[in-house]
């Protein structure tokens, strides 16, 4: 990986994408995000001066109704980590018509969908990029949304874009790694 660049910002894109990537079926669920950071960008190289974690608030389940106090928990967490600054975005409820797996015809499911953490992300990331905040920033999302942003942070404001794939949905081709000065899968 060659980067150069001494102020590193990491960009991380809703807990959800994280957690169903690299945590749900492990021993771990409580991430220091901070630490990952400084693992994954050696500190002898990069000065980690801000860590965005864009997430919104989960709601109970009848199957584990005690979700967001454990999120809310974990977010209390991380506000002691003097570099992670949370940037909240919402949960709405949606009702839609999809076709059950065996095709015996259409069901009605309520499905909870995360919303202004990919905006929130994006925010953070020109807003520091036009103040010249940083001068490589890393995305923690698979998302292929970002292709854009990454694209245009890196041709307009010349500065070094990473893509940390948790889901590992990406492969060297995909558009959004193409577009990233590195990314790990």
């Amino acid at each position: 990986m060659n980067i150069n660049g001494s102020t590193t910002d990491f960009r991380l894109c809703g807990w959800l994408n994280l957690y169903y990537g690299a945590l749900k079926r492990t021993a771990y669920k409580w991430l220091n995000i901070a630490q990952m950071c400084e693992l994954l960008l050696p500190s002898t190289s990069y000065d980690i001066r801000k860590i965005y974690y864009c997430t919104a608030a989960v709601s109970g389940t009848p199957d584990d109704p005690d979700k967001p106090q454990r999120q809310l928990k974990y977010i209390r967490a991380l506000k002691t980590l003097p570099t992670i600054q949370i940037v909240q975005g919402k949960f709405i409820t949606e009702r839609i018509t999809l076709q059950r797996a065996d095709m015996s015809g259409p069901v009605e499911v309520i499905r909870p969908k995360e919303k202004q953490s990919d905006v929130n992300l994006v925010s953070c990331l020109f807003w520091d990029a036009c103040r010249g905040n940083f001068d490589t920033a890393v995305i923690v999302s698979g998302d292929s949304d970002f292709y854009t942003p990454v694209k245009m942070i890196r041709n307009h404001y010349m500065k070094n874009i990473g893509v940390l794939d948790p889901q590992r949905h990406g492969t060297p081709t995909s558009p959004m790694n193409r577009e990233a000065n590195f990314y790990w899968n």
